[in-house]
């Protein structure tokens, strides 16, 4: 059976717009279950939660994000839901990172239930009745409607031009850190070094405890603000690095011109940065023209 992991937003400024929330994750959990896939709705944590509240207990919200990352490893995919949550853009990275599926629109996430059903009875590995002979799924999907809660909390309808967009970006992410993942780093070690003490190991020829750890710390700042605001390892999709270059010389310059309206060091060290790991996936690249205002 597919396996669902549903993030999105549970706090809120008052309790009834955390409702509201957990009400629509809700139906969104009823609309996957009729189709024959398995969920977790870490929302329900909401209920536990004030449950507590009422036998004077301390909630445990902080702790089920912890927790919800063991059960989506045992998802097939994450479906994001709309709104904001730091939480939710957490579960997601993590997704991403151990190489899950995320969906932001239902239709295609039941294509690929119903795909993966396909290949299970393909396989003979399960029973396919209750199942459609057919794909039920058009190329076009109408925006999804969920219902507006009894207390008046009102929501946006799903655009699903944006939705199939951020979708997209989450796709291409994956397959960065698929990407990212199949390099890794060539530590060549060649000699062995022995301490006085008569211990031996071999001789590592990068000195990494002499990065600046102040430096470092901002350089991780600007990727994560960077990862926020285009998708994580966006800029693997293809910024040519004569781009990459622009930018940091931009940054280089505001910085002696004594503007200080951006962290403008660490940006151009990031760029820096991503110029260099371009350079070792293609010594020789191609110089792309760069697109105005860029």
């Amino acid at each position: 059976m597919f396996k669902v992991y549903i993030a999105g937003p549970i706090s809120a400024d008052t309790v009834e717009a955390e409702r509201a929330n957990v009400e629509r994750a809700m139906e969104i959990a009823d609309q996957l279950v009729s189709f024959d896939i398995a969920v977790y709705l870490p929302h329900m944590s909401w209920f536990v939660d004030r449950h507590a509240e009422r036998c004077g207990r301390k909630k445990l919200g902080y702790r089920y994000l912890k927790q919800d990352m063991e059960w989506i490893l045992q998802c097939d995919a994450v479906f994001r839901m709309e709104g904001d949550s730091i939480g939710a853009d957490k579960e997601v990275a993590f997704a991403v990172k151990n190489r899950i599926k995320v969906f932001v629109t239902i239709n295609r996430l039941k294509k690929a239930a119903y795909d993966k059903k396909q290949e299970d009875v393909a396989a003979a590995k399960v029973n396919p009745s209750n199942f459609p002979d057919e794909n039920p799924f058009s190329s076009n999907e109408c925006s999804i409607t969920i219902p507006v809660d009894p207390l008046s909390v009102q929501y946006k309808k799903v655009d699903h031009a944006k939705r199939m967009v951020e979708e997209s970006v989450c796709v291409a992410a994956a397959e960065a850190h698929s990407q990212s993942t199949a390099k890794l780093p060539d530590f060549k070690v060649s000699e062995v070094v022995e301490y006085p003490s008569g211990a031996r190991e071999s001789k590592l020829n990068h000195r990494f405890d002499l990065i600046p750890l102040e430096g470092l710390k901002a350089v991780a700042e600007v990727a994560h603000y960077g990862a926020t605001k285009y998708g994580v390892n966006n800029w693997k999709k293809g910024i040519p690095i004569n781009s990459m270059l622009n930018h940091a010389l931009r940054h280089v310059i505001l910085f002696l011109s004594g503007d200080t309206t951006d962290d403008h060091l660490p940006h151009a060290a990031w760029r820096l940065l991503a110029a260099i790991d371009c350079l070792k996936m293609d010594p020789k690249p191609t110089k792309q023209e760069i697109p105005n205002g860029s």
